[in-house]
């Protein structure tokens, strides 16, 4: 996997719908991190905890103040 160059264009052009998550990493987020695995709905990844409506972007996904760089707060577990 290439180096993350922080221009967040993974997340924003495949975080709406875009993206899934394996079952295996499904399950280790509910037995380790349960702050993800809270955006986990029905097999799909980036919903609402309140609502269930899938979110338009990644939650996890951080835009720098000021510049056009962004970060990941669960890079090493992202799916």
């Amino acid at each position: 996997m290439k180096a993350c160059n922080q221009c967040g264009k993974c997340c924003i052009n495949y975080g709406d719908g875009g993206l899934s998550a394996s079952a295996s990493e499904v399950q280790a987020w509910q037995d380790d991190r349960p702050d993800i695995y809270r955006y986990v709905r029905d097999g799909n990844i980036w919903c609402d905890p309140a609502t269930g409506q899938r979110l338009q972007r990644c939650p996890f996904l951080r835009q720098h103040p000021g510049d056009n760089k962004y970060s990941c707060d669960i890079y090493h577990d992202r799916p």
